[in-house]
Order: C-alpha cells, then sequence, then structure tokens
C-alpha cells in the first residue's frame, strides 16, 4: 500500500476494508483518508473513500425539522 503516514486504527480499517472486497469506505477522517491516492482492493477494483455526505446526498446530521 506504501507508506501514507496513517494511524494504526485507520490502517486496519483499510486493510479490512481492501482485503474483503468492499466497494465504500465512509469516513469522517479529512485529515488523512479522504486525500489518499487510489487503492487497490484484493479483486484488483478500487475502494472509494467517501465522506458521509457524499455517500448520504446531504448532511449525516440535518438540522431538526
Amino acid at each position: 500500500m506504501g507508506w501514507y503516514n496513517l494511524k494504526t486504527p485507520d490502517a486496519l480499517h483499510l486493510a479490512c476494508a481492501l482485503e474483503h472486497n468492499l466497494d465504500l469506505f465512509i469516513t469522517r477522517d479529512k485529515g488523512d483518508l479522504l486525500r489518499l491516492p487510489p487503492l487497490f482492493r484484493r479483486d484488483t477494483e478500487p475502494l472509494s473513500i467517501v465522506a458521509p455526505a457524499a455517500a448520504l446526498g446531504g448532511p449525516l446530521f440535518g438540522a431538526p425539522s
């Protein structure tokens, strides 16, 4: 995967996602994970790393109605 200076929990979560061929990895970590170059799953397909708003089409926690 290369040297990206990730914290251990982030690296473990990413490794599991890549190993198990997840399509989507949702993270609130804007500092490290959202800035990574393309990563490829075990089946050679790219892993999409997105923020919650991108995955949901809006904010994770909206204003109360």
